[in-house]
């Protein structure tokens, strides 16, 4: 069962995730029971708070804004519209790890996870019927999720694909992507399109 509203804790503060299919009088009463169920927990910290779930009006924002300050003194409160779950995600299970960079012509091809601690070169690929996860930059081609796990991820330090597959969805990096990304990003399917999320 899913619950209305949840609370995670990640390096980046608080994250409230909402249920998207309950109407937002249920979900202000259900957030400020849980808050105020959680006050001890919150009781002299200061989160920089993220609403997650679903797609806020300005005033229904404001509104969720304001019971989360009046109950934990939290005021950096901001909603993240495009949301990536990771608890769906989590690089489990058998998992292949390779040092180094991945040249023109290596090749992986893995029943499991694949992690890459390095660069992922144009002209190397590496397919996986779980997540791929890269430490440097992916330039290469890669197939997560290759048996139809559309919950399947693929994660570098700047994604720059050939081409990028998840399931059945294929893409390529844009060519007007800036060459240096900053934070790691994080392909994922949402809504039947592949989606990169700059953590």
């Amino acid at each position: 069962m899913i619950e209305a509203v949840t609370f995670k804790l990640t390096k980046n503060g608080l994250v409230i995730v909402l249920d998207d299919n309950l109407d937002f009088n249920t979900i202000k009463r259900l957030l400020k029971k849980k808050l105020e169920e959680s006050k001890d927990f919150f009781q002299g910290a200061i989160l920089k708070t993220t609403i997650q779930g679903r797609d806020l009006e300005d005033y229904e924002l404001e509104e969720l804004r304001q019971i989360i300050s009046s109950e934990t003194g939290f005021e950096d409160i901001a909603e993240e519209v495009v949301t990536f779950d990771w608890s769906k995600n989590t690089v489990e299970g058998k998992t292949k790890f390779y040092r180094g960079t991945m040249r023109s012509g290596n090749q992986i091809n893995y029943k499991g996870n694949v992690v890459v601690m390095g660069d992922v070169n144009p002209g190397a690929e590496i397919i996986a019927t779980g997540n791929i996860v890269v430490t440097g930059v992916l330039k290469g081609t890669v197939h997560a999720g290759c048996k139809g796990n559309r919950n399947a991820i693929v994660s570098a330090k700047g994604i720059y694909p050939t081409q990028l597959r998840i399931a059945d969805l294929i893409t390529v990096s844009p060519e007007d992507k800036p060459n240096e990304v900053q934070n790691f990003e994080t392909a994922c399917i949402r809504d039947n399109n592949i989606y990169i999320i700059e953590e």
